[in-house]
Protein backbone atom coordinates (compact mmCIF):
# COMPACT_ATOMS: atom_id res chain seq x y z
CA UNK A 1 0.00 0.00 0.00
CA UNK A 2 1.27 3.55 -0.71
CA UNK A 3 0.24 6.82 0.94
CA UNK A 4 -0.64 9.24 -1.55
CA UNK A 5 -1.73 12.96 -1.03
CA UNK A 6 -4.83 13.34 -2.81
CA UNK A 7 -6.61 16.54 -2.85
CA UNK A 8 -4.33 17.78 0.30
CA UNK A 9 -5.71 14.59 2.29
CA UNK A 10 -3.92 11.33 2.66
CA UNK A 11 -5.33 8.67 1.21
CA UNK A 12 -4.09 4.66 0.86
CA UNK A 13 -3.45 3.40 -2.69
CA UNK A 14 -2.24 0.18 -3.71
CA UNK A 15 -0.55 0.58 -7.00
CA UNK A 16 -0.86 -2.63 -7.96
CA UNK A 17 2.24 -2.86 -10.24
CA UNK A 18 4.75 -5.78 -10.43
CA UNK A 19 7.57 -4.19 -11.06
CA UNK A 20 8.41 -1.91 -9.18
CA UNK A 21 7.88 1.67 -11.37
CA UNK A 22 7.45 4.34 -9.00
CA UNK A 23 3.97 6.38 -9.61
CA UNK A 24 4.23 10.25 -9.37
CA UNK A 25 3.47 9.87 -5.50
CA UNK A 26 6.22 8.20 -5.24
CA UNK A 27 8.81 9.42 -7.42
CA UNK A 28 7.84 13.50 -6.46
CA UNK A 29 6.76 13.66 -9.80
CA UNK A 30 10.38 13.30 -10.91
CA UNK A 31 10.67 12.47 -15.28
CA UNK A 32 12.44 9.22 -15.47
CA UNK A 33 12.95 8.40 -11.90
CA UNK A 34 13.57 5.12 -12.41
CA UNK A 35 16.02 5.57 -15.09
CA UNK A 36 17.79 8.43 -13.32
CA UNK A 37 18.24 6.77 -10.48
CA UNK A 38 20.09 3.55 -11.78
CA UNK A 39 21.97 6.28 -14.13
CA UNK A 40 23.51 8.32 -11.44
CA UNK A 41 23.94 5.32 -8.87
CA UNK A 42 25.55 2.84 -11.13
CA UNK A 43 27.48 6.13 -12.84
CA UNK A 44 28.56 6.53 -9.13
CA UNK A 45 29.63 3.47 -8.63
CA UNK A 46 31.77 2.47 -12.17
CA UNK A 47 34.46 4.68 -10.72
CA UNK A 48 36.38 4.59 -7.26
CA UNK A 49 36.29 7.28 -5.01
CA UNK A 50 36.95 7.99 -1.24
CA UNK A 51 34.40 7.70 1.30
CA UNK A 52 35.25 9.86 4.22
CA UNK A 53 38.69 8.76 4.44
CA UNK A 54 37.64 5.21 3.53
CA UNK A 55 39.15 4.47 -0.45
CA UNK A 56 36.43 2.72 -1.91
CA UNK A 57 36.90 0.74 -5.67
CA UNK A 58 34.65 0.96 -8.09
CA UNK A 59 31.60 -1.52 -8.03
CA UNK A 60 29.44 -3.73 -10.11
CA UNK A 61 26.22 -1.68 -11.64
CA UNK A 62 23.33 -2.58 -9.62
CA UNK A 63 19.74 -3.71 -10.67
CA UNK A 64 16.14 -2.14 -9.78
CA UNK A 65 14.14 -4.49 -7.42
CA UNK A 66 10.53 -4.24 -6.85
CA UNK A 67 10.62 -5.58 -2.93
CA UNK A 68 12.83 -3.20 -2.00
CA UNK A 69 10.70 -0.67 -3.91
CA UNK A 70 8.44 -1.55 -1.60
CA UNK A 71 10.23 -1.50 1.44
CA UNK A 72 11.60 2.17 0.50
CA UNK A 73 8.61 3.84 -0.75
CA UNK A 74 6.64 2.14 2.50
CA UNK A 75 8.99 3.98 4.96
CA UNK A 76 8.95 7.51 2.73
CA UNK A 77 5.55 7.44 2.98
CA UNK A 78 5.60 7.06 6.29
CA UNK A 79 8.14 9.60 7.25
CA UNK A 80 6.12 12.20 5.47
CA UNK A 81 2.96 11.23 6.95
CA UNK A 82 4.51 11.61 9.89
CA UNK A 83 6.93 14.48 9.51
CA UNK A 84 10.56 12.25 10.51
CA UNK A 85 13.67 11.49 9.88
CA UNK A 86 14.89 8.07 10.51
CA UNK A 87 16.10 4.59 9.66
CA UNK A 88 13.85 3.46 12.68
CA UNK A 89 10.27 3.55 11.67
CA UNK A 90 7.33 4.82 13.98
CA UNK A 91 6.49 1.15 14.16
CA UNK A 92 9.80 0.71 15.58
CA UNK A 93 10.63 -1.77 12.41
CA UNK A 94 14.34 -1.47 10.95
CA UNK A 95 15.17 -1.35 7.13
CA UNK A 96 15.94 -4.99 7.66
CA UNK A 97 12.38 -6.43 9.08
CA UNK A 98 10.64 -3.89 6.20
CA UNK A 99 12.71 -5.50 3.37
CA UNK A 100 11.91 -8.98 4.88
CA UNK A 101 7.95 -8.19 5.39
CA UNK A 102 8.28 -7.28 1.20
CA UNK A 103 9.17 -11.09 1.05
CA UNK A 104 12.78 -10.25 0.50
CA UNK A 105 15.49 -12.38 2.12
CA UNK A 106 18.32 -10.45 2.15
CA UNK A 107 22.00 -11.52 2.73
CA UNK A 108 23.29 -8.05 3.39
CA UNK A 109 20.76 -4.93 3.84
CA UNK A 110 21.51 -1.04 3.70
CA UNK A 111 19.72 1.84 3.79
CA UNK A 112 20.41 5.67 2.78
CA UNK A 113 18.12 8.63 3.62
CA UNK A 114 17.53 11.95 2.62
CA UNK A 115 15.05 14.78 3.32
CA UNK A 116 14.80 18.04 1.49
CA UNK A 117 16.65 17.39 -2.26
CA UNK A 118 14.54 18.17 -5.14
CA UNK A 119 15.95 15.99 -7.90
CA UNK A 120 18.03 12.82 -8.34
CA UNK A 121 21.51 14.69 -8.93
CA UNK A 122 21.35 16.23 -6.10
CA UNK A 123 20.16 12.94 -3.71
CA UNK A 124 23.28 11.46 -5.23
CA UNK A 125 25.62 13.87 -4.71
CA UNK A 126 24.37 14.13 -0.86
CA UNK A 127 24.96 10.78 0.04
CA UNK A 128 28.16 10.76 -2.04
CA UNK A 129 29.44 13.82 0.64
CA UNK A 130 28.34 12.00 3.35
CA UNK A 131 31.10 9.15 4.26
CA UNK A 132 28.65 6.53 5.67
CA UNK A 133 26.24 7.15 2.81
CA UNK A 134 28.52 6.48 0.21
CA UNK A 135 30.27 3.63 1.44
CA UNK A 136 26.56 2.49 1.73
CA UNK A 137 26.50 3.62 -2.41
CA UNK A 138 29.87 1.89 -3.08
CA UNK A 139 29.24 -1.20 -1.10
CA UNK A 140 30.80 -4.21 -3.27
CA UNK A 141 28.07 -6.85 -1.46
CA UNK A 142 24.90 -5.30 -2.86
CA UNK A 143 22.96 -6.50 -6.46
CA UNK A 144 20.16 -4.50 -6.47
CA UNK A 145 18.51 -0.98 -5.06
CA UNK A 146 15.74 0.70 -5.25
CA UNK A 147 14.61 4.26 -4.05
CA UNK A 148 11.13 6.13 -3.59
CA UNK A 149 10.50 10.03 -2.69
CA UNK A 150 7.59 11.32 -1.40
CA UNK A 151 6.45 14.75 -0.81
CA UNK A 152 4.28 16.62 1.05
CA UNK A 153 4.15 20.12 1.47
CA UNK A 154 3.94 21.54 4.66
CA UNK A 155 6.08 19.19 6.45
CA UNK A 156 9.82 20.26 8.04
CA UNK A 157 11.65 18.83 4.96
CA UNK A 158 9.11 18.55 2.07
CA UNK A 159 10.84 15.65 0.16
CA UNK A 160 11.93 11.95 2.20
CA UNK A 161 13.87 9.91 0.11
CA UNK A 162 14.63 6.32 0.80
CA UNK A 163 17.19 4.31 -1.13
CA UNK A 164 17.40 0.20 0.09
CA UNK A 165 20.42 -1.82 -1.02
CA UNK A 166 20.46 -5.31 -0.78
CA UNK A 167 21.47 -8.60 -2.07
CA UNK A 168 19.17 -12.41 -1.42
Amino acid sequence: MLCALLGGGWALADTGRSGGEPTAADRCDLPAFRASLLQAVNQARAEPRVCGSQPMAAAPPLRWERRLFAAARGHSADMARLDYMSHTGRDGRSVAQRVLAQGYPWSVVGENLAAGPLGVDEVVEGWLASPGHCINLMKRDFAEVAVACVQRDGTTWGRYWTMVLARE
